[in-house]
C-alpha cells in the first residue's frame, strides 16, 4: 500500500512538471523560440523544437495520467529528464551556451540549480519506473 501511494505521488509530481512546462511553453511559444535562438547548440532547430518539446511534454503528462500508458510515460519522462540534464551539464561546462528555455518559474533558476532540479526529477522518474516495474506492469506495445 505504501508503494502504491509513493508511486502515485511520484507520478503526480511528473505530471505537474511536464504539464506546467509544456503548457507554459505553448502559450509563450515565441518567447520559448527566442530563448532557444540564444543557444548555439539548439539555435538551428528552434522552429521544430519550439513546438515539439512542449507537445512531447504534454503527451508524456497525458500518458502518465492514463493507466494503460503510465509505464511507457514513465520511461519517456525519464528519457526527457536525462536529455534535459545533459543540456544543463553542457550549459554549466560551456558558459557561453547559457540560454534557458525551460519556462515559468523554472527558467529563473541558475544552471547549478537546474542541474540539481533535473537530477531530482530524473530520480523521481527512475524510482517510479522501478516501483511500477516491480509491481508486474509491462510496457504496452501499441500495434
Amino acid at each position: 500500500m505504501k508503494k502504491i501511494l509513493l508511486l502515485d505521488v511520484l507520478v503526480f509530481l511528473l505530471i505537474v512538471l511536464f504539464m506546467y512546462t509544456g503548457v507554459y511553453k505553448i502559450f509563450g511559444v515565441e518567447t520559448f523560440y527566442n530563448q532557444m535562438q540564444r543557444s548555439p547548440l539548439i539555435r538551428d532547430y528552434g522552429n521544430i523544437l519550439s513546438w515539439s518539446v512542449p507537445i512531447i511534454e504534454i503527451v508524456v503528462a497525458v500518458m502518465l495520467i492514463v493507466d494503460q500508458t503510465r509505464l511507457i510515460g514513465l520511461y519517456s519522462a525519464l528519457i526527457l529528464m536525462v536529455v534535459f540534464t545533459i543540456y544543463a551539464v553542457i550549459n554549466l561546462v560551456f558558459k557561453e551556451y547559457q540560454a534557458c528555455s525551460c519556462g515559468g518559474v523554472i527558467s529563473s533558476m541558475t544552471w547549478p540549480q537546474h542541474l540539481v532540479f533535473n537530477v531530482l526529477f530524473m530520480l523521481v522518474a527512475l524510482a517510479a519506473v522501478v516501483i511500477m516495474s516491480r509491481r508486474g506492469h509491462k510496457v504496452a506495445v501499441v500495434a
